[in-house]
């Protein structure tokens, strides 16, 4: 109804411009604390995946679009909420557990409509989270920590769905943290070299799995 509907189309499109106004003019007036902000913009996000789950049995691709809208309004909420304000409104222990929360959501819905461009979406989003918190003190160890499970994980989904791209997207960004930690020689060689080693096994064994269960290689096996 809404691509055969003409004034639906333009309605819509002058509520959104008047819903904006009406927010940015609120926050001008200072009728909207950066708390009521932040948890309006959470509860927008839940909104949108509720009706994209509404949506899941009529049609599969609105699921999946709905499920990236509320993803990226769940991101941007608490990243706002991080950076937008003198003093982050959410902890960013907190604000790190809300945005993986998210991201997983997402991976669950790749798996669940068999979309593979959905679970990429997932794995670089896990790959720029850590700079999406404010930390005083970011530690080089925690973060390949964290790559290094959420690696294991994002490859424990392409042992069953021999999703290759997934594994070459989690290759070149982990590739890229390890350079950058190298660089800023926040950590020892000898603690890089064995988190390299780690990682190095970690992508054979995803590469070795997935050639075992299609038994047909591909170009991004290289």
């Amino acid at each position: 109804w809404f691509k055969e509907q003409t004034l639906i189309k333009v309605g819509s499109v002058i509520f959104f411009f008047g819903a904006v106004w009406f927010v940015s003019y609120a926050i001008e007036q200072q009728w909207i604390s950066p708390l009521t902000r932040i948890t309006l913009g959470l509860l927008l996000a839940l909104a949108i995946y509720t009706v994209g789950y509404w949506r899941a049995q009529i049609d599969v691709k609105q699921y999946q679009v709905l499920s990236v809208l509320g993803t990226a309004v769940f991101l941007g909420t608490v990243v706002a909420s991080q950076f937008a304000f003198m003093v982050s409104v959410v902890a960013p222990s907190l604000a790190f557990g809300l945005m993986l929360c998210s991201i997983g959501y997402t991976l669950v819905v790749a798996i669940k409509t068999k979309a593979q461009w959905l679970a990429i979406a997932a794995a670089v989003a896990g790959l720029f989270l850590p700079f999406m918190v404010k930390t005083i003190d970011p530690s080089a160890l925690q973060l390949l920590f964290y790559l290094l499970l959420l690696s294991a994980g994002l490859l424990g989904v392409v042992f069953f769905t021999a999703w290759r791209q997934v594994s070459l997207v989690l290759l070149v960004g982990t590739a890229l943290h390890l350079q950058a930690v190298a660089q800023s020689s926040l950590i020892t060689d000898a603690v890089l070299w064995v988190f390299v080693v780690a990682f190095s096994a970690l992508f054979f064994a995803g590469t070795v799995v997935s050639l075992a269960r299609s038994k047909q290689p591909e170009f991004v096996d290289v």
